[in-house]
């Protein structure tokens, strides 16, 4: 058995994470994708964290269930909404805005 290459690898994690985003999205749990997808609870998992190589009729399939074109999970320059910023921006500006007052005082 031949090892995966770097890029491999990259891949399949970029695929599992787009695909564990795309379920949350859908207020999907792992076992109700598996269902839909007629998989184990444990291959979605091992999916969604790269050690499962994914058959590309499984990704259409994916991609069907989860209402996302095949280049989400694929593409490198498309963001995922991981990427979304853990704090709203305007919330940190009030929160300055409100502590330089207070030390004003």
């Amino acid at each position: 058995m031949v090892s995966d290459t770097y890029a491999e690898r990259d891949l399949y994690m970029r695929v599992g994470m787009r695909v564990r985003d795309a379920r949350k999205a859908k207020g999907m749990s792992q076992e109700a994708l598996a269902k839909a997808l007629s998989v184990s609870q444990q291959t979605i998992s091992h999916i969604e964290t790269g050690r499962a190589r994914l058959e590309l009729s499984r990704l259409y399939q994916l991609g069907a269930i989860l209402e996302k074109p095949i280049s989400y999970f694929t593409d490198p320059q498309l963001e995922t909404e991981t990427k979304s910023p853990l704090v709203n921006p305007n919330e940190v500006d009030q929160f300055l805005n409100a502590l330089g007052e207070y030390l004003k005082k």
